[in-house]
């Protein structure tokens, strides 16, 4: 058995602190035994669909078209800008900008000021995306928005990277966030457009 002796300073002598064999239990006195944890097992009730098929499931619902991915995402996006009040140009030039060199494919306006410039890229280049959402901040747009997939994230990033105050009001949004806005939406409109509207019936209206 070995004892340790500890001073402080070399002045004050701790050790009969340290040495209280008395305070130490053995497992043969008090019959001490290992506890081992349970292991719980749970059954996951979490689906998670890839985009293709939260996007089949959404074409067939809403009757969109399951074979043309960009031209349906559009459709998504004019549907959500009129139920909130915009006025939607799809794939068209900004207001008053014949020369404009690129067809945009969202366009938010309030008036005539822009709000919003959407790019929808999934097979296209999203090189020319980049220039045609840079040409429309330069013009006013508040704030421009990529939708794409997962996948082209990386791509994007670096293509961002050194290109100064345009990165820092530019958004990308995924194709599943555009799937869940608009399936949300859906539910919402469907009764608020009615709640929020407002005309003369010889009856009283009631919605239950």
């Amino acid at each position: 058995m070995e004892l340790f002796i500890i001073r402080l300073n070399g002045i004050y002598e701790i050790t009969d602190y340290l040495n209280r064999y008395d305070y130490l239990l053995q497992d043969d006195k008090y019959n001490l035994s290992l506890l081992f944890p349970t292991v719980r097992k749970f059954a996951s009730e979490i689906e998670v669909k890839t985009e293709q098929q939260k996007f089949k499931e959404l074409a067939t619902f809403y009757n969109l078209d399951e074979k043309n991915l960009h031209n349906s995402i559009i459709f998504m996006l004019k549907q959500l800008g009129e139920w909130l009040g915009y006025n939607v140009i799809t794939e068209g030039k900004p207001k008053n900008l014949e020369t404009f060199p690129y067809q945009i494919d969202c366009l938010w306006y309030k008036g005539n000021d822009l709000y919003l410039a959407i790019e929808v890229c999934n097979k296209g280049s999203i090189e020319k995306d980049k220039d045609a959402l840079k040409q429309a901040k330069y013009f006013g747009a508040r704030k421009v928005i990529i939708i794409t997939d997962i996948a082209k994230l990386e791509r994007i990033r670096k293509l961002y990277m050194y290109n100064g105050e345009i990165k820092s009001w530019t958004e990308v949004w995924s194709f599943n966030r555009v799937f869940n806005m608009f399936e949300n939406a859906q539910k919402f409109f469907k009764d608020f457009i009615k709640f929020n509207n407002y005309q003369w019936n010889e009856n009283m209206v009631e919605y239950l």
